[in-house]
């Protein structure tokens, strides 16, 4: 009794691998899980008992690494079991989508990712849907997002992981960052309004006192029934009325506050973040997203899936400032042609342009080579968009002073190396930008590399090239 008690793990130590396995069988998940991750040996004894459990075999090569995995609400315990397990030292691409889960389960798996992101020598892309269930526990979802914030935060303070937040439920992501309201104010106007009458005249044609009640009742009935034949009387035979003066149409925008306090991260490091989701651009994560664009050394961005309306396209692009990027891609946001390319004008490094799966709000001509606040891209070598965009891109400017003599097709882009034109379907209008804009392109000194791809065969090529990563 005097002798002083040791810690479990070293008991563990003393015990055969027989009896552990006996143990194990007589444990829930979560104890073996934490019997698992007791000692080093019980961790290369165990976790692959809880994989049996789960009947899931991770695809773990000799040398400890995973190319790719990806978990789902039913393979929580797998996720947890990863997680602990030691002979995994390295995953290339790890995909986690918990949606449907409720709070305690999602809580438990941006755990897990956490571990793994703190023990793991390499990590390179992280797929994450930030979704869950159970919004009506406001204190368990002031928990889950207080979760997100710290497993990006330590996810990007990595130099080789990517990160990619994915997800389609709007709705749960909360409001959107901005409040519009658009008002509508009368301008004065003085003029001259023709009148029916004048006093005078009713004075002179006044009803004494002594007359009846039922006469003043007859009189009103007269008059409702006289206005509602004046309704339907022709408009140019009635007496002229006050001139229609326009209102003046005002927008005004307020930044709505985010209901948490989220933890900023210091020093991100990592270089790739791809926006997918609603997530980080709506009030909650705004001010952090933000933050965390404009102070990491972002090399590639890609945007798209996100519910935001040109108005907060307006005001969030101006927000951001990436002075390293270089690949830039933009997918399915309502984000006008002018905001567009006064963001591209701001970042003249961009290498690579992808617009294959944006469609165009507002006007594409004049071409941006014309306009005063054109995206100068001297270093742009890969472009994939629509054909409208790749015309207002590539068409040379109009002189102006004769037809004889168009802009130069030469004007820059002198590094354009490879083009991708891509289009919805083969109408007529379709077919003829695609033949202009093939034209425009072979019609320069140094044509680049043309690939005419339909949106079917992009988004094939796309899911060939993700699975070869």
């Amino acid at each position: 009794m005097s002798q002083s008690i040791q810690s479990p793990a070293c008991h563990l130590d003393l015990l055969p691998n027989e009896l552990l396995l006996l143990i194990s069988d007589c444990l829930d998940d979560d104890a073996l899980l934490q019997l698992a991750s007791t000692c080093m040996r019980a961790n290369y004894l165990l976790t692959p008992v809880l994989f049996t459990r789960c009947n899931f075999d991770p695809p773990v090569s000799p040398t400890g690494s995973i190319d790719s995995i990806t978990f789902t609400s039913n393979r929580l315990v797998s996720l947890q079991a990863l997680a602990i397990a030691y002979f995994v030292n390295s995953i290339n691409s790890i995909s986690c989508d918990m949606s449907g889960t409720l709070p305690k389960d999602f809580l438990r798996a941006l755990t897990a990712l956490k571990v793994l992101n703190g023990r793991l020598s390499h990590l390179g892309h992280v797929y994450l849907n930030p979704y869950f269930s159970g919004y009506r526990d406001k204190l368990a979802v002031v928990e889950c997002v207080q979760a997100v914030a710290a497993f990006l935060n330590t996810a990007a303070r990595r130099k080789d992981c990517a990160i990619t937040l994915f997800g389609n439920d709007h709705d749960s992501a909360g409001l959107r960052p901005f409040s519009h309201t658009i008002r509508s104010t009368s301008r004065h106007h003085t003029g001259t309004v023709e009148s029916t009458g004048s006093d005078k005249h009713r004075t002179q044609h006044a009803v004494p006192n002594d007359v009846p009640r039922a006469f003043f009742i007859g009189r009103r009935l007269l008059r409702t029934i006289a206005g509602a034949f004046m309704s339907w009387y022709p408009s140019s035979r009635k007496t002229a009325s006050a001139p229609q003066v326009p209102a003046e149409i005002v927008m005004e925008s307020k930044e709505r506050l985010s209901p948490h306090t989220l933890p900023l991260v210091r020093r991100p490091a990592f270089t790739t973040l791809n926006v997918h989701s609603s997530y980080l651009l709506h009030a909650t994560f705004y001010k952090w997203t933000l933050h965390l664009l404009n102070t990491a050394p972002l090399t590639a961005l890609s945007l798209d899936n996100i519910d935001l309306l040109h108005y907060d396209w307006h005001l969030v692009l101006p927000a951001l400032t990436l002075p390293a990027l270089a690949v830039l891609k933009i997918g399915q946001c309502d984000i006008a042609v002018c905001d567009l390319t006064l963001f591209l004008a701001r970042h003249p490094f961009i290498r690579t342009l992808d617009l294959s799966f944006h469609v165009a709000r507002g006007p594409l001509f004049p071409p941006a080579a014309a306009s005063e606040s054109a995206p100068h891209l001297p270093r742009l070598e890969c472009l994939r968009a629509m054909p409208d965009y790749v015309l207002y891109f590539l068409s040379p400017a109009d002189t102006g002073t004769d037809a004889d003599m168009p802009g130069d097709p030469d004007a820059g882009y002198p590094d354009l190396r490879t083009v991708s034109i891509t289009h919805d379907h083969n109408s007529p209008y379709q077919v003829a930008q695609v033949e202009r804009a093939v034209a425009c392109i072979e019609a320069r000194s140094f044509p680049p590399v043309v690939d005419v791809l339909s949106r079917f065969q992009m988004l094939s090529k796309l899911a060939q090239s993700m699975s070869n990563a």
